[in-house]
């Protein structure tokens, strides 16, 4: 085994696949091209989860600890490692398309506090590299121009509908 295709640590040396570990290699910017993978744990087609609505939803896009894995540097499958080496062999798998996640911007109606404010959000995608996970991005929500600092629940329900949109079941959750 070549050198840069060691492992970074010993912890995970066993079961996080080689090509996800960072190696010291700074994150790069991501490509209209590209496609987020995420695991998921909801069971049944996406048509199924939207008929079913927010709750679904909600689970299926746990937006608290949202995490993504890009195409050009990892496999569908490599999704189903936690950062802890952690294997979800039973979890399904998305893919969202980030050219779809970034013209998904524009001027939506959010009910906050009794109010009905018109706002601008722009979702963008963002490399984060971990210590063993290379392939990490997450999902960020600009409005109005900034980064949206928090994101109550109306923004968060506005975000899961652009995500439902937009992404496309790669393999569904699996029974034991």
């Amino acid at each position: 085994m070549p050198a840069d295709e060691k492992p970074c640590c010993p912890e995970c040396a066993l079961v996080i696949p080689v090509h996800l570990h960072q190696h010291d290699r700074p994150p790069t910017d991501i490509q209209d091209d590209e496609v987020l993978y995420r695991r998921f744990f909801v069971k049944g087609p996406t048509k199924d989860w939207k008929a079913r609505g927010k709750q679904d939803m909600a689970k299926v896009f746990q937006l608290s600890n949202d995490s993504y894995n890009r195409s050009s540097l990892s496999n569908e499958s490599d999704v189903l490692f936690d950062d802890t080496g952690h294997y979800f062999a039973n979890a399904g798998i998305l893919s969202v398309s980030i050219k779809q996640i970034r013209s998904a911007a524009g001027t939506y109606t959010l009910e906050a506090q009794g109010r009905i404010p018109a706002r601008i959000l722009y979702f963008n995608a963002i490399h984060d590299p971990m210590h063993c996970n290379y392939a990490h991005a997450q999902l960020e929500i600009w409005e109005n121009g900034t980064r949206a600092p928090s994101q109550p629940s109306s923004m968060k329900t506005v975000f899961r509908e652009m995500l439902s949109d937009n992404c496309k079941m790669i393999r569904d959750v699996t029974e034991d």
